[in-house]
């Protein structure tokens, strides 16, 4: 029973200690979950994130929102206030309203996640009165989180324990009709076009200063009674690489109904680092519906060497009235919402959306293949509904847009702890303050006001009426003309319901240092994605980068019209050519479809032909630490007005343990003469060392070996290389004859991830650990 009562504020140091408990989690799965983060490194914006809504953490130099070697933000996050009735006498902020004869006395609850800024904590200091984690869904069949890891889910992890998921991802996500962990995407099981995405759920639970219990008959839960769905996107295409996508799906599932709302995000930019903050400048622009802050020296303090940028927050997506009978958002349509079973604006198309309820097409669910739209269920991740119908179809919403703003002083001026001075005079629709202040000051959104009622008081074709969504982008431009640009990108991608252009997926490279060069080589994965706009495989290439830098900004030189940089450079071999490797299918030059408003095209090849490895040998220098990266790249489509993308290519560095983290398309290379003594592998008319290259068939054409990497050779084994023709291509397969074995424990109905990837089956073996019995494919087990 103690173990079942307040929830404490969980640190990444009691993981273990609570981890032993965590069979009480399904007991009570409305406690909450441990305090997660992740690294946002999506594109060049490199930030922290917390489950419980924190962007950035203060003190932070290492994620603070860095841009370009620089930081430019000490905390973000999203806020709810709302007007609730307190008993008599509760509280000093108390406001009395007279009605008539009756008092009634109401407050003002601010429920926030942020650690400074004046976020509040018990008195006893083990409650912190704000968001909180939540790990699992109400009806505890979904989970949110892992609760053995320390980190927030997000689309891009990997299997690094060989469990078969991964890591960060809940064991629940597991999905038996597409037989894989699938990510729980908006618009699509296992769907998100996002390079990266974060998710997580939190609760108001442990806002615990007023005397408002949402919850009847529970004295433990307080707050607002309210439950906030996050969704964080980032895309490496070069037009949206500066932008992060904040996403905030709100629903009240207290008891009783919220008259008064008020949605907002609170912001601390500090321009150019953590100690360069007492020279910004804060501005507002309404026709953009943003704010934003610069350098007034365009110095910084804590980089000498680096100009900085321009921080924008643009506000996007607001909550919708559906019963007012106003165009609010002057889209053509009135009271449009996400749950009245309408397809209000008309873009559901029977040919390509009618996938059923998982939005996956080929999986037999609910509603796939019926001719009529689906809706997801709002409060199962699982369940997003089809596209364009519902929660999927951003239109499908009567937004009232911002309606505020201020920029109060950091020091001196407003804390978010001061709930009723936040009401009165920060918040209140109407009260915009474009006015230019010099100095440390935070930036507060507005949108309201709104009555969220009670999931239990309404239909459920109403629902919208206890759902909410907001939406905004935290955006770094390097001036204000470039801010600008990156905000009209931010309104396109958000204008298309996040549908935007997705790069192929990224080549798995490994790196080989040698004597004054270096040898790459990937594997071709990437020829195969489909893009989620087109629907077609626009894959067209792969370039190589190199730099000393590992943010590869020596390399960002090629600027746009505005002067300002924009494309890297490519890697040139030593007689000058460019690292760039193309399919040979008349696609070349300058791509037609420049980027909007930059007057520059992306450069897609001269026809060279793929290859999957290189060997750069142009000035490299022994001793010196490089970083490479393969990327892939499409052509885009001409006839949808979609530019060519790339891949990202990602280094992070963490100066507190001085590590590097690689992506599977990037390398940290230190090439050196090799150790006295050392003798390579080598091939001598035909053999590798004792081993003999033999034909077998019949073929027009001749096979030579290269050894790109020498440590890869072993002794006394033999490689089999089948080639075979596969619609008017050719392929090959490389097949290591070397036995391999692994021990495993099996488990009826569910996958086991093995070590060894791409195995034989006509040579596989599957025996119990004492041989007395051969399992037979097909029948006691399937390899996939």
């Amino acid at each position: 029973l103690f173990f079942l009562g307040p929830q404490k504020e969980w640190s990444n140091s009691m993981t273990k200690e609570y981890n032993q408990w965590s069979e009480l989690r399904f007991l009570k799965p409305t406690l909450g979950s441990i305090r997660q983060n992740a690294i946002m490194n999506g594109n060049k914006i490199i930030t922290e994130i917390w489950n419980y809504g924190s962007i950035s953490s203060p003190g932070n130099r290492i994620t603070d929102i860095v841009w370009e070697g620089l930081g430019y933000g000490y905390e973000f996050g999203p806020f709810v206030v709302a007007e609730v009735p307190v008993p008599p006498g509760s509280h000093q902020d108390v406001i009395t309203i007279v009605d008539g004869q009756d008092t009634s006395y109401v407050v003002h609850v601010v429920s926030d996640g942020l650690t400074s800024s004046g976020g509040e904590v018990s008195p006893d200091r083990l409650v912190r009165w704000g968001w909180q984690p939540i790990s699992i869904a109400d009806d505890g069949l979904v989970e949110y989180v892992d609760l053995t890891q320390d980190f927030v889910p997000t689309s891009d992890d990997r299997d690094r324990d060989g469990d078969g998921k991964p890591d960060s991802w809940p064991a629940s996500w597991y999905n038996d009709n597409l037989r894989n962990y699938v990510w729980p995407g908006a618009l699509g099981q296992g769907a998100t076009n996002a390079d990266k995405e974060a998710f997580f759920v939190m609760d108001d639970r442990d806002n615990l200063e007023f005397e408002y219990y949402p919850y009847i008959g529970d004295s433990l839960r307080k707050g607002l009674g309210l439950e906030v769905e996050a969704r964080y996107y980032q895309w490496s295409n070069v037009e949206a690489e500066d932008v992060i996508f904040l996403i905030y799906k709100i629903r009240n599932k207290s008891d009783f109904d919220l008259s008064q709302v008020i949605f907002g995000m609170w912001g601390d930019p500090h321009i150019g680092g953590p100690d360069d903050w007492r020279d910004d400048w804060a501005n507002f622009d309404k026709q953009l519906e943003m704010t934003f802050a610069w350098d007034a020296d365009n110095a910084s303090v804590n980089n000498p060497n680096i100009i900085p940028g321009y921080l924008g927050y643009k506000f996007l997506e607001s909550p919708g009235l559906a019963n007012d009978g106003i165009d609010n958002d002057n889209d053509g349509m009135i009271d449009e919402s996400w749950t009245d079973g309408v397809d209000n604006d008309n873009d559901w198309n029977v040919e390509t959306d009618d996938v059923g309820v998982d939005g996956v097409p080929n999986t037999g669910d609910e509603g796939e293949d019926d001719g009529m739209p689906t809706a997801g269920d709002p409060f199962d991740i699982r369940k997003p509904g089809e596209p364009n119908y519902e929660f999927t179809d951003i239109d499908e919403s009567d937004m009232i847009g911002l309606t505020s703003f201020t920029s109060p002083a950091f020091t001196g001026g407003i804390r978010i702890s001061e709930d009723e001075v936040l009401w009165r005079e920060h918040i209140q629709p109407g009260r915009f303050d474009t006015a230019q202040v010099q100095g440390d000051n935070v930036f507060l959104y507005g949108s309201g006001k709104f009555t969220l009622k009670s999931q239990k008081n309404v239909a459920q074709n109403n629902l919208s009426e206890a759902i909410k969504r907001f939406s905004i982008a935290l955006i770094i431009g390097a001036d204000r003309n470039d801010l600008v640009l990156n905000a009209n990108t931010v309104q396109r991608i958000y204008n298309s319901g996040y549908q935007f252009s997705k790069p192929p997926s990224k080549p798995r490279i490994t790196a080989v240092p040698d004597d004054r060069k270096v040898t790459l080589y990937w594997d071709n994965s990437a020829e195969f994605s489909v893009d989620p706009i087109s629907k077609k495989n626009d894959f067209e290439g792969y370039v190589i980068y190199r730099s000393t830098d590992p943010g590869f900004l020596d390399i960002q030189t090629i600027t746009d019209i505005n002067g300002n940089k924009f494309l890297f450079s490519p890697l040139k071999t030593f007689q000058g050519a460019t690292a760039r490797f193309d399919l040979e299918n008349g696609i070349t030059g300058p791509s037609k479809k420049p980027y909007t408003g930059r007057g520059v095209s992306y450069y897609l090849g001269d026809d060279t032909g793929l290859r999957h490895s290189f060997i750069d040998s142009n000035n490299v220098l022994n001793g010196q630490t490089y970083f490479y990266a393969v990327v892939s790249y499409d052509h885009g489509d001409d006839s949808l007005g979609i530019s060519p993308s790339e891949c990202s290519k990602i280094v992070t560095f963490n100066p507190t343990t001085n590590e590097y983290s690689l992506d599977v398309n990037t390398a940290r290379i230190i090439p050196r003469h090799r150790v006295a003594g050392y003798t390579p592998p080598n091939i001598v008319n035909g053999d590798i060392n004792n081993g003999i290259v033999r034909e077998e068939g019949f073929s027009t054409g001749t096979i030579s070996v290269d050894i790109l990497d020498e440590m890869a050779v072993e002794n006394d084994n033999k490689y089999l290389i089948l080639f075979n023709d596969l619609d008017s291509r050719i392929v090959y397969n490389v097949e290591d004859t070397k036995i391999i074995s692994e021990i495993f424990m099996s488990f009826y109905d569910n996958p086991v991830k093995v070590t060894y990837s791409h195995l034989n089956e006509t040579t596989t073996i599957v025996q119990s650990t004492n041989g007395s019995i051969t399992f037979e494919a097909g029948i006691d087990y399937e390899l996939d």
